[in-house]
């Protein structure tokens, strides 16, 4: 959106940013302001119609089964890692 002038200022995870701007060879377009907001919750957002709601008292269980194991922050740092930042 910003590469193409629909905003100015996008508040973005730099972990998902850092990698779709790569993809999309926006790198040069784009700068990180370096400034970071207060830490808030990310909410999973689905239609109330939508027949993936049953869905939601497992998908809890297994992002905190995957926070207790560890495969949560494994799979963060892959993402933090030069591995994780390769063009595709």
């Amino acid at each position: 959106m910003l590469a193409r002038h629909r905003g100015d200022l996008v508040i973005e995870w730099p972990r998902a940013a850092k990698i779709d701007l790569q993809r999309l060879d926006l790198e040069t377009k784009v700068i990180d302001s370096g400034v970071e907001v207060a830490q808030m919750p990310f909410h999973l957002l689905i239609q109330k119609n939508s027949p993936f709601v049953r869905l939601l008292g497992d998908f809890e269980k297994t992002l905190q089964t995957m926070k207790a194991d560890g495969t949560l922050i494994t799979i963060l740092q892959r993402y933090d890692s030069p591995v994780g930042h390769k063009k595709h």
